[in-house]
């Protein structure tokens, strides 16, 4: 009996034996395995090549798997990943930053700025559709035209001489609405407000315009009447403001009247359209007179941000 005892014992022992060399078999070929796999992971590559766990989840922001896999074979790319980090990066528009940086030896932040407002671009030269679902906050410059069939919508008849100085005009009715809540509002503190330009129709823009161009030449035009299509007050969203007492483009800007308008309109909805030292931006020169109805909201936060309509609908809509 004592014999076969141990005879069982011994077969037992041998199973167990059996049992604890194939576990550690089978994680040790786990463990070779998984490193196998995680060698062959796009992940690891490029940890090897020297990008850090961030990096990497940055570069999957804007890329998929397949797409991520170029950047195995070539060096760690840190222009792209200081482009990633920046401001206002529009993965879209890489190689237009690259393009625009080397071509004008500039740093990145310039090159995002001017590219993602299309400064990248010859006036005229690269125009985009405009987006007229934005409505009060549609944005017309040299990049942006407007259709020749474009006709805003409410538009009304201004005649009151009381408001302007002329023989009549027209603007949207929202714009008019706000306008004479300012107006009385400036009137209140003693400023009396004037406007001398607001609709100015696609038709008659394109008169001009032609005119000039064959008087004078497409530069000229270009400089000094703007191609059609490209004018804000063809919106009727757009007025031209002096004051009584400054009715010149030269005396206004020097006025109390403008003082009081550059620290108040956005309270209206109104924008002090092209601004000084933004000229590079908006495409014009400074004109402390032309005023750009957005709308009270988008108004305030371009006025306390310091924006143009440009910046902030690149940055911020």
């Amino acid at each position: 009996m004592k014999k076969k005892r141990l005879k069982l014992k011994k077969q037992v022992w041998f199973v167990i034996v059996l049992i604890i060399f194939g576990t550690i078999g089978i994680i040790a070929f786990n463990k070779i395995h998984a490193k196998y796999e995680l060698e062959n992971t796009t992940e690891y590559k490029l940890k090897e090549i020297g990008y850090t766990e961030e990096e990497i989840t940055t570069l999957k922001k804007y890329y998929d798997e397949d797409n991520l896999k170029k950047f195995i074979s070539q060096k760690k790319d840190e222009t792209l990943l200081e482009f990633m980090n920046s401001e206002h990066y529009i993965h879209d528009n890489y190689e237009r930053y690259i393009t625009f940086m080397e071509e004008n030896r500039t740093d990145i932040k310039t090159a995002i700025e001017y590219v993602n407002l299309n400064l990248d671009y010859d006036y005229y030269e690269a125009p985009v559709e405009v987006d007229y679902d934005l409505k009060n906050e549609i944005l017309v410059n040299k990049y942006y035209l407007l259709d020749s069939s474009f006709v805003p919508e409410d538009l009304i008849d201004v005649t009151n001489k009381k408001y302007f100085y002329g023989d009549g005009f027209q603007v949207k009715k929202e714009v008019w609405d706000n306008y004479l809540n300012m107006w009385n509002d400036a009137d209140a503190m003693g400023f009396y407000l004037i406007v001398n330009f607001a609709y100015y129709p696609y038709s008659e823009h394109e008169s001009a315009y032609n005119k000039a161009k064959d008087n004078n030449g497409t530069v000229y035009a270009d400089n000094n009447v703007y191609r059609p299509g490209s004018n804000e007050h063809t919106t009727g969203l757009a007025l031209d403001i002096f004051a009584k007492g400054a009715l010149t483009t030269a005396t206004f800007p020097e006025s109390e009247a403008y003082k009081w308008l550059h620290e108040n309109a956005h309270k209206y909805g109104f924008i002090e359209r092209y601004q000084k030292d933004k000229e590079y931006i908006t495409g014009q020169s400074a004109e402390q007179w032309h005023y750009r109805y957005v709308g009270v909201s988008t108004a305030t936060f371009i006025y306390e941000h310091n924006l143009t309509l440009e910046e902030y609908l690149t940055y911020y809509k």
